[in-house]
């Protein structure tokens, strides 16, 4: 099962995802994985031979922090990367012939490509190679990379044509789980964290990060919609103004209803 994150920028992903791999923990390790603990339970039996050693001889904590610094860096992620392009190729193409990427600098083209290609590496390398009952959260898979079709200089208008292409064309989770809060709020929260704003967003001022912000939230709420009305999935959503230790045993529940 693939569990992923929908939301804009600083609504709160990361911290929910935290806390509902903590307390997974406490039931089941082997179950309920990051993304890292899946490469790695993963990079144990098929990486490159000369990684592979290594990898099963080390503490787990040690071994886990070396997986996460070889991804994207193996022979068995190109291999992945050519798969799954060759899989899933026309939602890469549903972007290149958008407004979207028209409209956007070369730099910031450059890296939603990679980042999408990466995040589609790391998922056929996973595919198919875990546990039957693992269940995986990734913090931005495919829905939330659907951000690449965010096009501020349009404002509010969705390629609506565009998204649905590539929607319909990625590999899709079994639960997305859809974080909402005020745009200032979110705006509050990018500006106060370490890393400060997304690649993105980096020469914006605030009056254009304000912009993003209200462009992306039409977007997110028109993915939500898609994946709720064309797919069955299972959309959970959960409002992070509240305190998101408290949304998490009812999101548990949810998942573990549906391994049943």
């Amino acid at each position: 099962m693939r569990v992923e994150f929908l939301g804009l920028p600083g609504v709160g992903k990361s911290t929910l995802r935290r806390n509902l791999l903590k307390q997974l923990h406490r039931l089941d390790k082997e179950t309920y994985l990051s993304t890292e603990e899946a490469f790695l339970k993963v990079s144990r039996l098929h990486i490159d031979n000369i990684y592979r050693r290594p990898l099963n001889y080390l503490p787990h904590y040690l071994a886990l922090k070396v997986s996460s610094k070889l991804m994207n860096r193996s022979l068995m992620q190109f291999a992945a990367q050519n798969r799954f392009l060759a899989a899933k190729g026309k939602a890469l193409e549903a972007y290149f012939t958008s407004n979207a990427y028209c409209n956007m600098p070369l730099k910031d083209r450059a890296n939603v490509i990679s980042s999408f290609l990466e995040m589609g590496s790391l998922w056929q390398s996973i595919d198919g190679r875990l546990p039957g009952e693992s269940v995986v959260f990734y913090e931005e898979g495919f829905v939330q990379k659907s951000f690449m079709f965010v096009d501020k200089s349009n404002g509010s208008l969705i390629e609506k044509e565009k998204l649905c292409c590539y929607l319909e064309n990625i590999p899709l989770p079994d639960v997305v789980i859809y974080v909402t809060a005020n745009i200032e709020t979110c705006q509050t929260r990018m500006m106060g964290r370490p890393d400060g704003l997304t690649e993105r967003l980096k020469s914006a001022d605030k009056n254009e990060v304000a912009k993003f912000l209200s462009t992306a939230q039409n977007h997110l709420n028109f993915v939500a919609e898609w994946l709720g009305e064309n797919c069955g999935e299972l959309v959970i959503e959960v409002n992070s103004e509240n305190d998101l230790r408290e949304a998490s045993p009812e999101i548990i529940k949810k998942i573990q209803g549906l391994m049943e």
